[in-house]
């Protein structure tokens, strides 16, 4: 028995199989039917699907066999891959000095035909082979081996299916759980407002479950004094046909208690229908409340200094007047505009001005 050769780019080849993580998976009706296939057009009782790695051939399926692998020295296929543009075709084992003492020539299961197809992928890698197998001599006509052949790019278009389905997969799962852990909430509803998801940080601020949430109408969630206001809103952007756009509203918790959302949402239509409106929100509550503490004492502020007989002011970095009260115009005789904008050494006689520009003051103004 000859021990078959080790191909050039074994590494990459291996490197290649793995990539397709299907080494040791269960079987598959799909590579079944085709194995099924390949030994009713060669007339064969033993047909498989066999991949191999640095120590055996794995059959992916096995028609007519009940082993699961063999070791690689044994392997007929292991030979078949070393010449990928062409079957390998051994019509009589005991003929053959690579095979005549083989363990599967000379015991179970006596194999004394074989024929594979090589399994090459896109990127010039022999993974496997398609193989029938009889255990008497055989020779298949043209037509059988090109139905072989056949098969055999099948089974690597399945593979590559595979692939491209799991790879899918990892993308749908790593965005997901980026969708999932992201600090926004995101929710999706359809043209009911039903909703069809609804993330983590969603059911946070809404202090709900998502079994309470999803399936259900989001309306009845939204503040009743914003209901009809972001109804008219949403209604004039559809009719629109926009696809994307803001709008802030309070959101009712399981509390009672309301949050104000920042919303961006886009919109998808089918002809003039919305028929799904997905959106990322974020509470703003908080920046709200600061905002209106804010402009409470922005107006308290403005109240205080309008009506103070002293001389109230507010520069920028660089000592500019940003604002001054009307009680300049008392104090100085100038008008508020004629200040603002202007540094104070403008106002301060030139003797003073070159004392306090050298002085204490001189990282003031």
């Amino acid at each position: 028995m000859k021990r078959p050769a080790i191909p050039a780019n074994e590494s990459e080849r291996l490197a290649a199989l793995k990539s397709y993580n299907i080494l040791d998976t269960l079987a598959e009706d799909t590579y079944d039917d085709i194995t099924l296939l390949a030994s009713q057009i060669c007339n064969t009782p033993i047909s498989l699907v066999s991949l191999v790695d640095e120590e055996r051939q794995w059959f992916k399926s096995n028609h007519g066999l009940d082993a699961r692998e063999t070791h690689r020295d044994h392997a007929f296929y292991a030979h078949a891959i070393n010449d990928w543009n062409s079957i390998l075709e051994v019509q009589d084992t005991l003929k053959d000095d690579r095979f005549d003492d083989n363990p599967l020539t000379i015991n179970d299961p006596n194999i004394r035909f074989y024929a594979g197809a090589p399994l090459v992928d896109a990127d010039g890698y022999a993974l496997g082979t398609l193989c029938v197998i009889d255990k008497k001599p055989k020779k298949l006509n043209t037509d059988q081996l090109r139905a072989l052949k056949a098969l055999s790019r099948q089974v690597v278009a399945h593979l590559h299916l595979r692939k491209e389905i799991a790879q899918r997969q990892k993308v749908d799962e790593a965005y997901d759980n980026l969708l999932e852990n992201l600090g926004d909430g995101v929710f999706e509803i359809d043209q009911l407002g039903n909703s069809l998801y609804v993330n983590n940080s969603m059911l946070r601020m809404m202090k709900r479950s998502k079994e309470e949430v999803l399936g259900k109408n989001i309306w009845q969630w939204i503040h009743i004094d914003d209901v009809h206001k972001m109804s008219a809103f949403y209604f004039k952007q559809f009719k629109n046909r926009v696809k994307s756009c803001s709008y802030n509203y309070r959101l009712m918790d399981s509390e009672g208690n309301s949050r104000w959302i920042e919303q961006n949402t886009t919109m998808e239509y089918d002809g003039s229908k919305m028929i799904r409106l997905r959106s990322i929100s974020r509470d703003i509550s908080e920046s709200k409340e600061l905002r209106a503490q804010l402009s409470e004492k922005s107006k308290l502020y403005e109240l205080v200094s309008e009506n103070s007989s002293d001389l109230i002011a507010l520069h920028d970095e660089k000592g500019n007047y940003q604002y001054v009260s009307p009680a300049v115009k008392e104090h100085l005789g100038f008008d508020p505009e004629d200040i603002i904008g202007k540094n104070p050494y403008h106002f301060v006689h030139p003797d003073d001005a070159r004392w306090l520009m050298k002085g204490p003051y001189r990282q003031t103004f």
